[in-house]
Parts: structure tokens; sequence; C-alpha cells
């Protein structure tokens, strides 16, 4: 299992994953390194975090 499928699964929440698992991941591709920078992701993975009820990626997410 890889980095970012661990900080996205949650045994509690299997079928749907951890909002703050999407959030850090949503983070790490908006903010992180030059080299795995990816906007478009980031916002995805924010959105999904977002949808779960996280509060700080609800703001960061760009609805648009």
């Amino acid at each position: 299992m890889n980095q970012v499928s661990r900080l996205c699964l949650d045994p509690r929440l299997e079928t749907m994953g951890s909002s703050e698992g999407f959030f850090r991941v949503g983070r790490m591709l908006a903010k992180g390194s030059p080299r795995i920078r990816n906007l478009p992701l980031a916002n995805a993975y924010l959105a999904l975090a977002a949808r779960l009820g996280h509060r700080e990626a609800s703001m960061m997410h760009d609805p648009s």
C-alpha cells in the first residue's frame, strides 16, 4: 500500500475514505514540492475532503 492510500483509507470509513487523509493529500499536491505539485488533482482531493465534512478543505477547495 502506498503513502497516498494510507493517508486516505480509514478502516472505519472503508467505503468513503478519510476526510483528513484526502485533505492531507490535497494540501500536499497543492503546496508540496514543485516535482509533485498538481493543482487540478489537489482540488479534486480537497473537494472529496470537503464533501466528507472537512472544514479547512472546504476553505481551500475551488468549486469553479
